[in-house]
């Protein structure tokens, strides 16, 4: 394309939908705004750490001002994407693959805030750099800016596919522009993280996706200093066991701690930034990982740097080293914190506008989290001096009264056991820590007592008996064993029957003088209920008998016949009795009677279906006679007079009946053994073919001989082939055939 090119463009078209004109061969062509033809070959050079100096300052001839030369190219390619119009610095970002090397190998290569010490104490050589550190951040900016002018715009749907699409922004690349420019240009980074969150939601699940692979980095750093301790039920691969007798060099050891530094660094800047990260590691559980890491292999690290660093000649490393473990311990420390910022900051910011659940439920959260901490002696002692915990609590309990003292007081009490012996300042922190609960606490409990003396007053003091009552003392019972049942009762009237004023109050010695005269060993007596009444104590009986015929509770008259007292004689000795006795056919008989049904002119029923249909006339009914046949009584239901009338005589009349009956004759037919023999040969042609055996009538065994001659005679080639073929397939047989063969040697005995 040619290089004079008249750009038209309307004001309120977007990038994506852009036509620019351009002259080609003589030709003007409407070509789009985001085409690889706007593209320049171009060649970069990408960024390298500056050359190491002498113990006097002095650099290898040339290298300084090899260095230098590369860094001012570096500029001018940056300065020069920068000045691109829009539709240019956009088509060479996408369409050369080189461009965004030149950013990327600043931001790996350079650095970070904690390795500044290192870099050449060179004026010259510090300028250049800054210079670059600047234009790499002016271009991250225009990469993450949609609107760079009334008529240089792209809409964010299709810039958030732009950048996700072809690898832009990713996590990593966040992580990185957090790491170098997060803390100087704070307002800035915020504005493109969020950015890039907002126009392409992608981004949040690739975050999701990316705390298990840091918890797998800790891991694998904690793998190398052998500190790690599987929770039970865990496996571990193979791979990843740590190897107790490897030795580590200080240059490896110094590796693992910049390595560490470098992730902690990474996590805390950019979760200190970016405030909806903290939410997503704080669901996944990120801090306890954290808290175990730091428990099993910070100690471990720095008892590593005793033994390879500690010595006469690898002092200024080992100073060095001791101090990056330290910046260390503190940007951990920072994760945690920001992953617990989202119990503290998410109601203490919109505390109007959140309901007393939620903020218990928050709090709660806090609490709990730490109370599974405190099995971590060293991180609870840091993690108290960097951000005291007496404060975080006394905070919390100002927004949340009704918050859990006792859970607050026996975690500020694990926290000191951490501390030997505890300060001063530390003491008296917590000894006004707790006192300003007390105050609270005893304020909370006298305006419940006021509450509850105003209830009374008006009438709505409860009454709770039974079940309830007891359960309520088995509540108070369970924190205080040591209770009587009485004194506890008592204690529950007086706090209108609110177990945890109970509790509270016993715990915090503040019972009013009637309960503190009373022995709290008391033992609960039952009311006395002689000449009371059952209405009068509200009693209520409840049982599976109540309202039957024998209840001489809501009956006056009870038929005393039917009670028997003592083993009652059977009516039938046996189970041939019972089924003998056929007085319950009367009972039917009396009803099929009624409906005249039954046939008084002596005929039987006959359970046999075509002798029936020999005897009765069965006529074919015409179409639409739904009349039933007539009813015939089952011989079980007639009377015995009518089963004796015709009981000896039919039975002969039907053996009669039997022995005319003829018996159809014998099948006498034998199959010829021939045609038998034949189906069985062929029967057995067919199992051998599919056993696999190539087997035909009328042809010679195949010869399977191994044996063949002497040993130095010389040996056929089919023997030769047999015992091959044997050697291969012997493991097709169990055992060797030493099982079929043992068998037949038992056989002959």
């Amino acid at each position: 394309m040619s290089n004079q090119r008249n750009r038209e463009q309307n004001n309120c078209t977007p990038l994506e939908e852009l036509k620019v004109s351009a002259v080609r061969h003589g030709v003007m062509k409407e070509v789009p705004a985001l085409h690889p033809g706007w593209a320049e070959e171009r060649q970069y050079l990408c960024y390298k750490p500056p050359p190491t100096g002498g113990p006097d300052g002095s650099f290898p001839l040339g290298a300084k001002e090899a260095w230098l030369e590369r860094m001012e190219f570096l500029n001018a390619d940056l300065m020069w994407l920068l000045e691109l119009e829009q539709f240019r610095f956009w088509s060479q970002i996408i369409y050369s693959e080189n461009t965004l090397d030149v950013v990327l190998s600043f931001l790996q290569g350079a650095p970070p805030y904690y390795a500044l010490e290192e870099f050449p104490q060179d004026d010259e050589m510090w300028n250049s750099f800054q210079k670059t550190y600047y234009l790499v951040f002016l271009v991250l900016t225009r990469l993450a800016t949609y609107k760079e002018s009334e008529t240089e715009f792209i809409s964010p749907e299709y810039l958030g596919k732009l950048i996700y699409d072809n690898y832009v922004f990713t996590i990593p690349i966040i992580l990185d522009i957090c790491m170098f420019y997060g803390r100087e240009n704070r307002t800035q980074v915020l504005h493109i993280i969020d950015t890039v969150f907002e126009i392409q939601p992608n981004y949040q699940e690739d975050l999701k996706k990316s705390v298990p692979f840091v918890c797998k980095v800790f891991r694998y750093i904690e793998n190398k200093f052998g500190g790690r301790k599987l929770p039970e039920g865990e496996l571990m691969k193979l791979s990843e066991r740590p190897n107790e007798h490897e030795d580590m060099t200080l240059f490896e050891f110094k590796d693992m701690v910049l390595y560490t530094l470098d992730s902690a660094a990474n996590l805390s800047l950019f979760l200190d930034l970016y405030n909806p990260a903290c939410k997503i590691f704080h669901q996944q559980l990120f801090e306890m990982k954290l808290v175990h890491f730091y428990e099993n292999t910070v100690p471990q690290m720095y008892r590593k740097l005793e033994i390879l660093g500690n010595k006469d000649e690898t002092q200024p490393i080992y100073v060095s080293l001791k101090h990056k473990l330290d910046v260390m311990r503190v940007e951990l420390l920072k994760v945690f914190r920001n992953c617990m910022a989202t119990s503290l900051n998410s109601f203490l910011e919109k505390i109007d506008s959140v309901t007393e659940a939620e903020v218990k439920r928050h709090v709660d959260d806090y609490v709990g989290v730490l109370s599974e901490c405190l099995s971590e002696k060293m991180f609870i002692h840091d993690y108290h001096l960097a951000y005291p915990i007496d404060q975080d609590l006394d905070a919390m309990s100002q927004v949340c009264p009704e918050m859990d003292f006792m859970k607050c007081d026996y975690l500020l009490e694990a926290v000191m056991s951490c501390f030997d012996p505890p300060s001063q300042s530390m003491m008296k922190s917590w000894m006004a820590a707790r006192t300003k609960r007390q105050e609270l606490l005893s304020d909370n409990q006298k305006n419940g007592e006021e509450a509850a003396s105003k209830e009374s007053s008006a009438g709505l003091k409860k009454h709770v008996t039974g079940v309830e009552l007891e359960s309520l003392i088995t509540e108070v019972k369970d924190i205080l064993p040591h209770l009587g049942d009485g004194f506890v009762e008592r204690c529950l009237e007086h706090f209108n029957f609110v177990s945890e004023s109970v509790i509270n109050a016993i715990l915090e010695d503040t019972l009013p003088a009637d309960l503190r005269n009373i022995d709290q060993t008391l033992p609960r007596i039952p009311r006395d209920t002689m000449g009371v009444t059952e209405a009068a104590l509200d009693i209520q009986r409840l049982s599976i008998f109540d309202n039957d015929e024998f209840d001489i509770m809501t009956q006056d008259q009870v038929d005393t016949s039917r009670i028997h007292k003592g083993k009652r004689k059977a009516k039938y000795r046996n189970l041939n009795e019972l089924i003998d006795d056929k007085s319950h056919r009367a009972e039917f008989r009396d009803m099929y009677t009624k409906f005249g049904v039954i046939d008084t002119e002596g005929s039987l029923y006959n359970d046999e279906y075509d002798d029936t249909y020999d005897y009765l006339d069965v006529s074919v009914r015409e179409e639409g006679d739904l009349e039933r046949r007539p009813f015939v009584v089952p011989r079980v239901l007639c009377a015995k007079e009518d089963e004796d009338l015709g009981g000896v005589g039919s039975e002969r009349e039907e053996q009669g009946e039997l022995e005319d009956t003829e018996e159809p004759p014998r099948d006498e037919f034998v199959p010829n053994p021939e045609e038998q023999r034949a189906k069985a040969e062929q029967r057995r042609q067919q199992q051998l073919q599919s056993r696999g055996r190539y087997w035909r009538k009328g042809l010679p065994a195949k010869n399977q001989d191994v044996v063949g001659c002497p040993k130095g005679q010389g040996q056929e080639k089919q023997i030769v082939v047999n015992r091959e073929h044997k050697n291969v397939h012997k493991s097709s047989r169990g055992n060797h055939n030493r099982r079929i063969f043992s068998q037949r040697k038992r056989q002959q005995l």
